[in-house]
């Protein structure tokens, strides 16, 4: 039944997340990031990031599905543990 959660937690969430690197606020404030780097006022590139509006929906959604899917099986391992 665990499994099946996580799964779950892993199947929503993941495209929902991508999704919002989709919206225009999130587009702006990459390219405010992007403005900053280039003017050496940000140490880190902004276009170095493993996740974001720069890259294409389908690895954001693998990496934040992958992402949600580890988090909530240790928080299921977690109550597992307890009870």
């Amino acid at each position: 039944m665990a499994a099946a959660f996580v799964l779950l937690i892993a199947l929503f969430a993941g495209p929902a997340f991508a999704l919002m690197f989709k919206t225009p606020m999130a587009r702006k404030t990459f390219e405010t990031r992007k403005a900053r780097f280039a003017e050496g006022r940000l140490k880190k590139d902004p276009q170095t990031d493993l996740i974001g509006p720069h890259r294409p929906f389908w690895r954001n959604w693998l990496l934040a599905s992958l992402i949600f899917g580890v988090v909530a099986a240790a928080i299921m391992a977690g109550l597992a543990r307890v009870v």
